[in-house]
């Protein structure tokens, strides 16, 4: 498992990290609507922030979960 660093990284959101890639949906998720693909991608957007957040550290900061 240590073979691939990448898996680290995307230990947060290991579904979000192969559709940055693919611009299509994954499989699993086909019920999705072409609506909703909009609020998935922004949803996307906010899991990259908030593991670049956590990878820097300023997630707890940011949310106060340090609490």
């Amino acid at each position: 498992m240590e073979e691939e660093p990448k898996e680290i990284v995307v230990k947060v959101e290991p579904t979000p990290a192969p559709l940055v890639q693919n611009p299509q949906p994954l499989p699993v998720s086909t019920n999705i609507s072409p609506s909703t693909s909009t609020e998935y991608e922004d949803l996307l957007r906010k899991m990259g922030q908030l593991t670049i957040n956590l990878l820097q550290g300023k997630e707890f900061s940011s949310q106060g979960g340090d609490r």
